[in-house]
């Protein structure tokens, strides 16, 4: 029996070999990443400030953004965008939109409104890259604004 008193010492010592490597990982960590994200976190936080008040500004319009995405042929497709105010009726309104996919080097396309009718838009789409794809989206009328981000995918 005095034989078998090693073990329990065993498990404690484990705990604590793990303990001290474990606290010398964190270390590590905390010395090569402090933490901090941006070099000015306080002018990122005012610019934050900005976005959020266009967030409210967006919401009291009160305006809906319907989008439908259609492929018409490889790389290409058809994004109707409807927008509807807060009292139901079609808004009309100047669209500009942009595709965006993030690559090694990042592919920009601007995409133009082919035809609007009240309320509704069709852009055409065709695109130099198969995948998927971030459809930014403003809509102006005057001073009011909406922005979005549709996600659409196209393949070869």
């Amino acid at each position: 029996m005095k034989r078998d008193r090693w073990i329990p010492f065993a498990f404690v010592g484990f705990f604590l070999l793990l303990f001290s490597v474990q606290g010398v990982f964190v270390s590590i960590a905390v010395k090569t990443f402090p933490g901090l994200v941006t070099d000015k976190p306080y002018a990122t936080g005012v610019g934050y400030n900005a976005v959020l008040k266009e967030q409210a500004a967006e919401a009291a319009l009160g305006w809906q953004v319907q989008t439908r995405f259609e492929p018409t042929g490889p790389l290409a497709g058809r994004l109707t965008l409807q927008v509807i105010d807060a009292n139901g009726q079609p808004v009309e309104a100047h669209i500009v939109a942009q595709a965006e996919r993030m690559t090694k080097f990042p592919q920009i396309v601007e995409l133009a409104t082919e035809t609007t009718s009240r309320g509704e838009a069709v852009l055409p789409v065709k695109l130099p890259l198969a995948g998927r794809w971030f459809v930014r989206l403003t809509v102006n009328r005057g001073a009011d604004h909406v922005a979005r981000i549709v996600e659409i995918e196209v393949w070869p």
